[in-house]
């Protein structure tokens, strides 16, 4: 495409004529990838608003920098208080110490890292599940689960097997009584 301008100077008329082009493409690409940045953005959106689970990003020193948690009441404490604060400032000493050998741990080796902890919230006293999973050379991303059901339905399941366990060896008594009984 080519663009004129004209001007008259003084009874003469001068042109000058420039080759867009590459310009006007250039312009095309821009918007066309601003549209896909915006989609990816929205897909991306979504699935966050989708999770339940909390989601943190995480500097090398411990440090919140982002916070995702849509369910207030499993956070401990107001989530946007977080983001600037250390594990060491956010979460009790023993969970703090997981948190941070687990990041050290995930930007060492480049690999996942889980670990369970529990914690008081105003929920209660619930059951979590930690995943770090590098997402820069000096971040981290924590994915963070409330996983309290889970670990009550198994631990029921366990009581029980106890149970049907502790059943069956009486039942087998009884009738090794009732044999010599006979």
């Amino acid at each position: 495409a080519w663009r004129v301008a004209a001007a008259p100077a003084g009874g003469a008329l001068w042109a000058v004529a420039l080759d867009v082009t590459a310009r006007e493409a250039a312009a095309r690409t821009i918007e066309r990838e601003q549209r896909r940045y915006q989609e990816l953005f929205g897909r991306v959106d979504a699935v966050l608003r989708a999770l339940p689970d909390m989601i943190f990003r995480v500097g090398s020193d411990g440090v919140y920098r982002e916070v995702h948690a849509p369910d207030r009441q499993l956070a401990h404490g107001d989530p946007t208080d977080i983001v600037g604060k250390s594990f060491a400032e956010w979460l009790p000493p023993a969970v703090a110490l997981r948190s941070e050998r687990a990041l050290t741990e995930t930007l060492r080796s480049r690999a996942p890292q889980r670990f369970e902890y529990e914690l008081e919230v105003p929920a209660g006293k619930l059951a979590f599940e930690a995943r770090m999973v590098p997402s820069a050379d000096d971040e981290a991303l924590v994915v963070v689960r409330d996983i309290t059901a889970e670990r009550r339905f198994a631990e029921a399941t366990l009581e029980l097997r106890e149970r049907d366990a502790q059943l069956a060896h009486a039942d087998r008594l009884a009738s090794v009584g009732t044999l010599a009984a006979g």
